[in-house]
């Protein structure tokens, strides 16, 4: 019997199912490859926490190293997200608290960042008094700030988590956050004081908590 050959038309469509059949195969491999890299930055971050209080348990006094320089200790997690696809950065004010951040480098708009207490994701968006999310800002005291992030199911990040997201973003105002100062949920030398971060040059200072003389961006984790 006769074989018949295929048409033209019957080849193109062949064609076009291979395609897109390769196309959802790419497109899924790239979305595994991603979670499975968010997956391990939010793993060496969890890492870091215990490597810092272990390291705090062995100092005398106990205390966290101080500044803008991660610690010895620190270095595998971080060398680890590096190597990974992210950038990080540490900050300790005093050497009381600390934090880490991280920002994936394809995408810079997700973040993370650990501090003593556990690992937390950055909004992408500021938040309005109502704690809605709003692409252009709406500045706000800081009884107001800490009210919009519970009404948005987050919480104001430390002054810590703020000036590390700075360094993890190579000391440049972070993607999506405006060159200005935003609040932070860290109590300045009074309690009627707290701290915030003025992006555009990274300066650090308290304002008071309930004026209305002084208001400031707000951006949640969660």
């Amino acid at each position: 019997m006769k074989s018949r050959a295929f048409t033209l038309i019957e080849l193109l469509v062949v064609i076009s199912i291979i395609s897109l059949l390769a196309s959802i195969v790419i497109s899924s491999l790239g979305s595994a490859r991603l979670k499975g890299l968010e997956t391990s930055i939010k793993s060496n971050l969890r890492s870091a926490i215990n490597a810092q209080e272990l390291e705090y348990d062995k100092a005398s006094p106990n205390t966290y190293a101080a500044g803008s320089i991660a610690p010895a200790a620190l270095s595998g997690m971080l060398q680890a997200i590096d190597t990974a696809g992210g950038t990080t950065g540490y900050y300790s004010r005093d050497g009381t608290r600390w934090a880490v951040s991280a920002k994936l480098d394809s995408n810079t708009q997700k973040n993370w960042s650990a501090d003593g207490s556990s690992v937390v994701s950055w909004d992408t968006q500021d938040v309005n008094v109502s704690g809605a999310f709003v692409s252009s800002g709406v500045k706000m005291n800081w009884v107001t700030a800490v009210s919009a992030c519970a009404l948005s199911r987050g919480r104001l990040p430390t002054i810590e988590q703020l000036e590390s997201l700075f360094l993890a973003h190579n000391s440049q105002v972070p993607t999506a956050f405006l060159p200005s100062s935003y609040w932070s949920n860290t109590s300045g030398l009074g309690n009627n004081t707290a701290y915030y971060i003025n992006l555009n040059n990274n300066v650090i200072l308290s304002s008071n908590k309930t004026s209305s003389l002084f208001k400031y961006y707000v951006r949640c984790v969660r």
